[in-house]
């Protein structure tokens, strides 16, 4: 739309996101918008912006015209936020609502029960030179 933006939200070093860990799972499929309000703002106002792409070192945001005009923003300004990540829980929940409807049988499927086996090896070593 006319008069929006992408905005680039910047981790830091140590905040990268891996997809291997579980805050980068939860980021790369949870979470689909981000509150965000400019830093040290006297204003107690809050903007929605949805996620566009996530990366490993960076979040790229959709900021709507009413956050641009509000806020002076244009496309290479550089702005501090704070930020807060809004989770799509649904997801979870409809898993977590899968895995209740599993009768007992079919989560040993799931969950095998534990046993203890005793591996036997037999090597023989022929050589021949």
């Amino acid at each position: 739309m006319d008069g929006e933006l992408f905005g680039v939200l910047k981790l830091q070093e140590e905040d990268a996101l891996r997809p291997d860990d579980a805050a980068g799972r939860l980021l790369y499929r949870n979470v689909s918008s981000v509150w965000l309000q400019v830093a040290d703002s006297v204003s107690n106002k809050v903007y929605e912006a949805p996620v566009e792409k996530v990366e490993s070192e960076c979040v790229v945001l959709r900021l709507s015209s009413q956050m641009c005009s509000d806020l002076k923003l244009y496309d290479t300004c550089d702005t501090d936020v704070n930020a807060q990540f809004q989770l799509n829980r649904t997801p979870l929940c409809q898993m977590h609502e899968a895995v209740d409807r599993l009768t007992k049988g079919q989560l040993r499927l799931i969950f095998p029960e534990p046993r203890t086996e005793t591996v036997k090896s037999d090597v023989s070593h022929n050589f021949r030179y």
